[in-house]
């Protein structure tokens, strides 16, 4: 089974909060307009989506890696795309997610999983 996602992982859980809201509620207030149960986006919307359990990865590596283990998991995934907000986002802070996680949060996630086997 393949997961995709909004993802967004900075060196904070705070950083990476604060600066994936504005992208998201663009998409989603934007989808919003045409389908008649959506409602644009809200703060606390928002926060229980990137929150432990909510679907969005968004967060510091650590989080973003717990995260992730936790729902190959859950949902027995064999696959996972990274789906980062580009071009709605300054192009420094998309560099610097795809770093954190191929740096950082895959490592873990593998190294994780390996212990498994």
């Amino acid at each position: 089974m393949l997961l995709t996602l909004g993802d967004f992982i900075a060196d904070t859980d705070e950083e990476a909060i604060k600066k994936y809201f504005h992208p998201t509620k663009q998409v989603v207030d934007a989808i919003s307009k045409d389908r008649p149960f959506w409602r644009p986006l809200t703060f606390e919307q928002y926060l229980n989506s990137v929150g432990p359990e909510g679907s969005m990865l968004v967060g510091s590596p650590e989080t973003v890696a717990n995260k992730l283990i936790d729902m190959i998991e859950t949902l027995d995934l064999d696959r996972f795309l990274l789906h980062l907000p580009l071009g709605s986002m300054p192009h420094e802070d998309i560099m610097k997610a795809i770093k954190l996680f191929g740096e950082e949060v895959a490592p873990r996630v593998r190294a994780y999983f390996n212990k498994s086997k």
